[in-house]
């Protein structure tokens, strides 16, 4: 009897290891304008599987859908007062005076004021109030398009001002 209750219980915590519950974090349902294509709809999920971190991402244009599936992280950081775009014309810009929340925040601020991607890089958030912000980034630097990310901007209360993705063009969350 023993045996049997030992074996089951063995049985039970092997089932349970093998299925491995997925959650969503954080989704971003965006879109956004791609030159003379028209809008294309971003849907991103970012999820963990027994703390592994992943994010799901759905393009859609014209009826059209394409889905991949990479590894994720969350990076999250303070915020500093007077940041602007500014910074990454400044001589004297070096990224190592930056967080990794900054860095990502004066991208998505230099992208609104690029005449290149003003177009179709607009967050609709008053990013110099930004005072902390959580990064669910994915993609690397190296890739044709660059590092992405879906933040959560916070002002200095620590209110929520909203979310957005940010990467070769940004756009809010809906």
């Amino acid at each position: 009897m023993f045996k049997i209750l030992i074996i089951a219980l063995v049985s039970s915590l092997a089932m349970t290891n093998v299925m491995a519950i997925e959650t969503i974090l954080k989704t971003c349902d965006t879109d956004v304008r791609v030159n003379d294509l028209g809008t294309m709809n971003i849907l991103i999920n970012i999820m963990s599987n027994n703390g592994v971190l992943s994010v799901n991402v759905k393009q859609t244009i014209e009826g059209h859908s394409v889905s991949a599936k990479a590894n994720a992280s969350i990076t999250e950081g303070g915020v500093r007062a007077g940041l602007s775009d500014d910074a990454l014309e400044s001589v004297e810009f070096d990224t190592e005076d930056y967080n990794s929340v900054e860095k990502l925040i004066i991208h998505t601020m230099n992208l609104a004021k690029n005449p290149e991607t003003k177009a179709f890089s607009s967050v609709g958030l008053d990013l110099e109030r930004a005072r902390s912000a959580k990064a669910y980034t994915f993609g690397s630097e190296e890739d044709d398009d660059g590092l992405k990310a879906v933040i959560e901007a916070k002002d200095e209360k620590g209110r929520d001002m909203g979310s957005f993705f940010s990467g070769p063009m940004s756009s809010p969350c809906k």
